[in-house]
């Protein structure tokens, strides 16, 4: 399976080949288009700020990860920061290009790519691959794995090149927040990661906020930001909200019901943030309102997580589920439990388990759903081989689903075997394949909404995946 991969590495590798120093940035804008141009290859830009966590280690260690180092030569890469290391000489952040490049660089892909609007800033980081005329190939906003940001490059490469063969380096796979052919835009410098300089003054203000409007705001801006004195604000924000009424546990009381519904739909707005624009390391502030005394601040918990990704939140999602009674609730967490455990094996059991169970129909069909996060394992193969092939197993829209949200391509396959016109497919099946074969075609998770919330039903919007809702 590497064979390609690698045959393509020393096709496209040029004499910048790498030696472990990290990935080799281009001086200049349009100089690097042009050198794709002449090497016949896409363009690799990434957007890094200064004093940020997600920030900081992908510029010390995801630029110098020994696989992206190596695909990144295959491309023209440059480099966009607005922030000065040193007065001359080369930059010590990003190598040998010096920091008046990637300034320069920084303002010529803001107005090129981004074109903010308003106050609008651009998010960073921000990895956005473009063939070499330009054109947005997909991007990726935020903290991303290397094995996310390795599954980006190839798939780049393939979309702007559909005749070469390319594999995927091993344990690849997709960002959840991944956007085919367009960028994440900036929402006027809310929900972005704040600088140490920005966090403190953001949290001694928090502190000090006796309003709950007052205290919403700065909080909010708190939620993109992966620094522990973040996470620790935000967490006790969580906690104090329930003061009176559960306090993130399932008891309390006492206090003026208005005031108390207010609050709780404060904290419950507050969840729902946290699994739209946090870091994943925001999981261990979303834990301990999987035991809230209100159903749907759990179920925004689990939805939370579900959007997270984290395999350390795995352990508590167990031990919830065994005790929670609430459908909506056990929903969210098997389908949490689908994310957070790819390939888990134990997980992986699980899910399948409930696949198959008819107990409830609705549990099943997010079961099946999730399922398909857990890659190629034979049981999980033949698991949706029976569901496809009109067994008893289960229904398959949430099969063909599944299949494309976790844009399984060691499953694609299995989607060959409908029809191209809907025939005697029922209406619903059918949009479904349509729906999934777009996003397969490189279209973005969006166009699974509307099929996803159907078929699983949801009522909690996963905007981190399916963007913001049109009203």
């Amino acid at each position: 399976m590497l064979a390609f991969f690698f045959t393509f590495l020393l096709t496209f590798s040029s004499t910048e080949a790498t030696d472990g120093g990290g990935i080799l940035w281009q001086s200049d804008y349009a100089a690097a288009f042009a050198l794709a141009q002449e090497r016949d290859t896409i363009v690799f830009l990434a957007v890094n700020m200064d004093g940020e966590n997600a920030n900081d280690m992908a510029a010390k260690k995801l630029y110098h990860d020994a696989t992206i180092e190596a695909l990144a030569s295959g491309t023209v890469s440059i480099i966009a920061s607005r922030f000065e290391h040193t007065k001359s000489g080369a930059c010590p952040r990003f190598g040998t290009i010096s920091c008046a490049e990637h300034q320069k660089i920084d303002i010529k892909a803001r107005a090129a790519v981004f074109n903010p609007e308003g106050d609008a800033e651009v998010i960073a980081p921000h990895h956005v691959f473009l063939d070499k005329d330009g054109k947005i190939l997909l991007s990726v906003a935020y903290a991303v794995q290397d094995v996310e940001l390795a599954w980006c490059f190839v798939t780049a490469q393939r979309l702007a090149y559909p005749n070469r063969e390319i594999e995927f380096s091993k344990g690849a796979r997709a960002p959840k927040r991944l956007l085919m052919g367009e960028v994440a835009k900036g929402a006027g410098g809310a929900a972005r990661p704040l600088t140490l300089e920005e966090l403190e003054k953001t949290i001694d203000e928090l502190n000090s906020a006796p309003r709950i409007e007052d205290r919403a705001r700065l909080v909010y801006m708190l939620l993109a930001t992966d620094h522990p004195d973040a996470i620790k604000a935000v967490e006790r924000e969580l906690i104090n909200a329930g003061a009176g009424g559960g306090r993130g546990g399932r008891g309390g009381g006492g206090g003026n019901p208005e005031d108390l519904l207010r609050i709780t739909k404060g904290k419950q707005d507050l969840i729902h943030r946290i699994g739209i624009f946090s870091p994943a390391s925001y999981w261990e502030a979303l834990l301990p309102q999987l035991n809230d005394v209100e159903p749907l601040t759990r179920q925004e918990a689990a939805v939370g997580l579900e959007q997270l990704a984290v395999p350390e939140s795995l352990k508590e999602l167990r031990k919830v589920y065994k005790k929670e009674e609430d459908p909506h609730v056990r929903r969210a967490i098997v389908r949490a439990m689908g994310t957070a455990g790819a390939g888990d094996t134990s997980t992986r059991k699980t899910l399948i388990a409930l696949a198959k169970s008819k107990k409830e129909q609705s549990l099943q069909l997010n079961a099946i759903f999730a399922v398909a996060n857990q890659g190629a394992g034979k049981d999980v193969r033949k698991l949706f081989e029976e569901i496809l092939a009109g067994s008893e197993v289960g229904p398959p829209q949430a099969a063909v689903l599944g299949i494309a949200f976790a844009r399984n391509e060691s499953l694609k396959d299995l989607l060959d075997g409908f029809p191209t016109e809907q025939g005697e497919l029922s209406k619903d099946l059918w949009e479904c394949v349509e729906a999934a074969r777009e996003v397969f075609a490189g279209g973005n998770l969006s166009l699974l909404r509307s099929a996803i919330e159907r078929v699983c039903g949801d009522t909690i919007a996963r905007e981190r995946y399916f963007g913001t809702t049109e009203a």
